[in-house]
This record gives C-alpha cells, sequence and structure tokens, in this order.
C-alpha cells in the first residue's frame, strides 16, 4: 500500500500487516486483537505485541521507510553489467548521431525552403525564422505566413515526415536497429 501513499498511517499498517501473517503463519496465532488491546485469554498480550514489533524494527523503520520498488538490491556480476554498460553506450552514441543528422536533414530542408522564397524577401525571412516566436515583429510575422512551410529547424525536425518522408523513414529504421541492440543486453 505505501508504493501508492506512503503516509506515516499506511507505512504503521503495512508493518502491522506484515506482523499479523508473521504471527499466523510462523506463531500460528492471531496478533490483530493484540495491537490494540488485552483480552484476558489471548496468548499475547499488547506489551508482547510491540516487544515482538521491536524485533522487526530495524528491517521495517518507518521513519527511514523505503518503497517496495526501492527496496530492490543489484545483484548482477561485474562482468554481465560491464556487457550492459559497452550496448548501452553503443546505442547512446548511436541515437546522439542520429540526432546530429536529424538536425542537419532539418537544416538542408530549411535551406531548401528559404531557396522558394523571393530573394528580395529571403533575408527578412531567414531572420523571421530565426527570431524567436515571442519577439517577432508583425512584418516577420505576415511573412511567415506568407510562406508557411518556413519553419524553425525544430520544428522541422520534429515534423520531418511531412517535409521529406523517405528521410523520416530512414530514421524509424535507424531507431529500430538502436531498440534491436537495446533488446541484446543481458539481464540485470
Amino acid at each position: 500500500m505505501t508504493q501508492s501513499s506512503d503516509t506515516p498511517a499506511d507505512r504503521n499498517q503495512a508493518i502491522a500487516d506484515s506482523l499479523k501473517v508473521f504471527g499466523s503463519v510462523v506463531l500460528g496465532l492471531t496478533l490483530g486483537c493484540a495491537q490494540c488491546h488485552d483480552h484476558r485469554y489471548d496468548p499475547i498480550s499488547q506489551e508482547d505485541y510491540y516487544r515482538l514489533r521491536a524485533i522487526f524494527d530495524p528491517a521495517m523503520d518507518w521513519k527511514n521507510w523505503q518503497r517496495p520498488n526501492q527496496r530492490m538490491l543489484d545483484v548482477t556480476p561485474p562482468s554481465v553489467q560491464a556487457e550492459i554498460d559497452r550496448i548501452e553506450k553503443l546505442a547512446a552514441s548511436q541515437e546522439a548521431a542520429m540526432r546530429k543528422d536529424r538536425l542537419e536533414v532539418a537544416q538542408r530542408i530549411q535551406n531548401q525552403q528559404l531557396e522558394k522564397v523571393d530573394a528580395s524577401e529571403r533575408d527578412a525571412a531567414k531572420q523571421a525564422i530565426q527570431t524567436s516566436e515571442a519577439k517577432r515583429t508583425a512584418v516577420q510575422k505576415a511573412l511567415l505566413k506568407k510562406y508557411p512551410s518556413l519553419r524553425e529547424v525544430v520544428q522541422i525536425n520534429s515534423a520531418l515526415d511531412l517535409y521529406d518522408p523517405g528521410e523520416a523513414r530512414k530514421f524509424q529504421q535507424r531507431s529500430a536497429e538502436v531498440a534491436k541492440l537495446r533488446a541484446t543486453k543481458p539481464a540485470k
């Protein structure tokens, strides 16, 4: 329960539930009532319950609680971890090269789009797409409206399939190759 809601009450309840399971499985006793009060004929008093709980405190400390997904211990052998790191480094370098290549393609497309602009307006159009959207003048906005295919390199990069579907497919194939490479990583 502390994975989704990590309040002190939830932590305490998780410890109490663990003690109930321990009591019924290991001791063959129900411990639930002893948490709150004593019963006349119960073999476990409230005092004994909290003595038993104190045994679990080092492992289940509610003040230094770790959520269940934080309790994992990585016991991957160094040789396997080295192979994982090698493959991840190779995949990351391929991704970085792909991002660089995509930006170069986007820059090339932007230059091609600028070539379609009238020569008299080309410099102003280039200035307009290099100016951030918030700082563009009304003239620059009108010029970009006149030539809707003119975009910033980042925008062209994100919509590459609209400008050059062939190049976009090539990058999808490269992404799939990187995913295949990452799939070869040994399990931890």
